[in-house]
């Protein structure tokens, strides 16, 4: 990895890592009080339509972006797939389940995906062509992309958490719960919007989009 790559990720490390922050802390408090005033709540049918919105939403980026630099319909939309099916599954699901049983709950393992793939897929695929009509609005999306993004798999993933086994009850569960969600949202987030566009993507291009990203960001941020 070069000079120039390895800077651009560390910056988008960086930036991932203040909105995983921000959208943990703010989730946390906004579910845990909707959960001890509305038992009950927590539940499937709630984890799952955020799961589908969560889906939904990080498959349009990935598809736009990859179409605004390479006008290929077929792989565009494969990448977005390839990205938010398994960048959600393991944000949302997967990381949840492992880490709650790592810390002695009984969790429940359930992938939408699979459990109910019309749904799940239904949610992929709209995302993934809406986000072929999108690519002149990259920069734009891209710039809510991280807020957007690591709210919908933060707010999934504490939803998983407190339908299949947590009650955050007490003080530790609450430390526990921001320690899953933190890996869970960070490491597929990181994986969906580094690691994967880094593979499919010659190097010059995902500079230029790593570098019109973060222009776009402190541009915006200096309004």
């Amino acid at each position: 990895m070069n000079s120039q790559r390895l800077h651009i990720v560390k910056e988008e490390v960086s930036e991932h890592l203040k909105f995983t922050v921000i959208s943990v802390l703010l989730c946390l408090s906004l579910i845990l009080v909707i959960n001890k005033f509305a038992q009950g709540y927590m539940n499937e049918t709630t984890f799952s339509s955020i799961h589908y919105i969560h889906l939904f939403l990080a498959t349009i980026t990935p598809v736009a972006i990859y179409y605004a630099f390479n006008p290929d319909v077929v792989r565009a939309i494969g990448v977005g797939i390839l990205s938010s099916s398994i960048g959600c599954t393991v944000s949302d699901s997967v990381f949840p389940y492992i880490g709650g049983h790592l810390f002695g709950y009984d969790m429940k393992l359930h992938i939408c995906i699979l459990e109910e793939p019309q749904y799940a897929w239904a949610a992929i695929f709209i995302g993934a062509f809406a986000g072929i009509f999108l690519p002149r609005l990259f920069k734009k999306i891209t710039h809510v992309t991280h807020f957007v993004h690591t709210f919908a798999a933060t707010t999934a993933a504490i939803v998983y958490l407190l339908t299949f086994g947590f009650t955050g009850s007490d003080t530790i569960q609450i430390i526990y719960l921001i320690i899953i969600l933190f890996i869970s949202v960070l490491v597929p987030c990181l994986l969906s919007d580094i690691v994967i566009p880094s593979l499919v993507f010659s190097e010059s291009s995902f500079n230029e989009i790593m570098e019109h990203h973060h222009s776009h960001s402190h541009s915006h941020n200096h309004d």
